[in-house]
């Protein structure tokens, strides 16, 4: 059996706005609501594997109920601004990605959920209807489950309700959960219900008179005490006016097919652009979405020379350093092997890497090391603070002057992401990846290089991939800083972030001392707590 999701759009984006922290993308458009849908429609697809998808949204426009009762949904708050800013993003995203999406002026998200549900089911289809809403309990039934989406200390899990999951719950079938709420009313629709009647009384009575014209038709029964009786006698019109509100109408007046949702084969360019634009290369990652062909763009091309020396003295070093004079330096190193290559700018369109090997150096390799990150050398790097401790772990004090750290800003600038690698940065920022002896794929794809140690490559190999990566943290710098500025983190990055690297990087490797006993006492302290409380309670 094919099997149909339908999701309640503004129900999934009300719960990922509230139960994800502010986000922004880089131009600072607030992204939160729109990434934490994504999470959840992320696991929905994994776990459900749907064949055919939508999402239907409510719209503005008054629908019936408004117009029969002027006081339905008239107590809740308006949405957020920047809630109402992401709703076009996200149907953006989703047009973008090429899943369906409905609404229909004069009804709501709820109508459409079971009128396609139901046409679904009779048509064949396994129906899964997602939402955050109590309210479409009511449709589940034979070929139609809810999965009730529930937010409990920032983690999102699902209630998957069958006809037989819901009995057992409600002690009654799914399509009276419509009774329940005409008896008890529904605060957050402003339904009334009877007043004076609750959630239990009103579960008693359904599970008893089977409906909420059971009830009325046994007003009389001499179980229903005269207390109650006066409630239900008094608020009839108002639990009839509750019903019609809280009855989804399944056969809302839209014309369509389970078979017009089918999931897309892949998600095309639209996606990956947008995904650019909003800095969710998480989900670039996670779907395998690539650039349209006609929208690639040509990779920045950097013209000019790179002389690379390879010292193997202290005086052909420090001849190399002198030529660089205070450029800055930008370092990749590798923390197993020792290697180091020093990018310099010594011109507008010359360059000179300083490439400092075990392999080739024939004086003390410390104190080489501790030459080419001399304090009062600006300095550049990717993931600095792990950098410094691989120095610090050698001998070697680097821990001053650093000026850039494209790992930092990267996570800066999108703190979601996967991962920080200087593959995945250069290709989301400048639009190329850097150079791999062992050549690039014929498809493009990014390639994840191991370069520990360089074991099976040459020299002139190693130095020219480390040469490459070197000049791609010169690169990300140049785009990188100015988006920090936009974002106004730059004050953040360079007075807080990248100071704290030396200090994380110290503490790592020297380690900080602990007081045995008084930690012990204060464990103490606490079992009498506990203990103390336990007592009491």
């Amino acid at each position: 059996m094919p099997k149909l999701m339908l999701i309640d759009g503004n129900s999934l984006v009300n719960r990922a706005y509230y139960g994800v922290r502010p986000l922004s993308a880089p131009d600072g458009t607030p992204t939160n609501a729109v990434f934490g849908f994504l999470n959840i429609l992320q696991r929905l697809l994994d776990d459900e594997k749907p064949d055919a998808l939508c999402v239907m949204f409510d719209r503005r426009e008054p629908t019936f109920r408004h117009k029969h009762s002027e006081a339905y949904k008239a107590t809740r708050k308006p949405m957020p601004d920047d809630l109402a800013a992401q709703m076009p993003v996200l149907k953006d995203v989703l047009d973008a990605l090429g899943i369906e999406r409905r609404e229909l002026s004069g009804w709501e998200a709820d109508d459409l959920l079971g009128t396609v549900s139901r046409i679904g089911a009779e048509q064949g289809w396994e129906c899964v209807v997602v939402t955050g809403d109590k309210d479409a309990l009511q449709l589940v039934g034979e070929h139609v489950r809810v999965l009730n989406v529930k937010t409990r200390m920032g983690q999102t899990e699902t209630v998957n309700y069958t006809p037989e999951r819901f009995r057992e719950e409600y002690g009654f079938d799914a399509p009276h959960m419509v009774d329940l709420k005409a008896l008890m009313g529904d605060t957050s629709d402003n339904i009334p219900g009877v007043p004076g009647v609750g959630e239990k009384t009103a579960l008693e009575l359904v599970r008893k008179y089977g409906s909420l014209a059971g009830v009325y038709e046994h007003i009389s029964d001499p179980d229903i005490r005269a207390s109650l009786r006066t409630k239900l006698e008094n608020g009839k019109e108002s639990a009839e006016d509750s019903y019609y509100l809280a009855t989804i109408d399944r056969k809302a007046p839209i014309d369509i097919s389970p078979d017009e949702l089918r999931r897309p084969a892949d998600y095309g360019g639209a996606a990956y652009a947008i995904f650019q634009r909003l800095g969710f290369q998480k989900f670039i990652e996670k779907w395998g979405l690539k650039p349209a062909a006609e929208e690639k763009k040509e990779e920045t091309v950097f013209e000019g020379t790179c002389e690379s020396v390879t010292p193997q003295t202290e005086k052909d070093l420090r001849a190399a350093l002198e030529r660089a004079g205070d450029a800055v330096a930008y370092y990749w190193f590798d923390a197993e092997s020792g290697e180091t290559l020093a990018h310099f700018s010594v011109s507008e369109n010359d360059a000179l890497a300083v490439f400092l090997t075990p392999e080739a150096y024939r004086d003390g390799y410390t104190a080489a090391l501790a030459l080419l990150f001399a304090p009062e050398r600006r300095k550049a790097g990717h993931d600095v603070k792990n950098l410094q401790r691989a120095l610090l772990a050698r001998g070697v004090d680097a821990l001053e002057n650093w000026v850039f750290d494209s790992a930092l800003a990267g996570y800066l600038l999108d703190a979601t992401a996967a991962g920080y690698e200087i593959e995945k940065l250069t290709l989301a920022y400048c639009g190329f990846t850097p150079h791999t002896s062992s050549g690039a794929a014929d498809s493009g794809d990014q390639l994840m290089l191991d370069l520990s140690g360089g074991e099976g490559k040459s020299l002139a190999d190693r130095l020219g991939e480390m040469a490459s990566r070197a000049a791609s943290v010169a690169a990300l710098e140049e785009v990188m800083l100015p988006k920090l500025r936009e974002t106004q983190m730059e004050e953040l990055f360079t007075k807080i972030e990248l100071p704290l690297c030396a200090v994380l990087a110290k503490m790592e490797n020297e380690g900080f001392l602990a007081d045995a006993e008084a930690l012990r006492a204060f464990g103490e302290s606490l079992t009498g707590s506990i203990d103390a409380l336990r007592e009491a309670v």
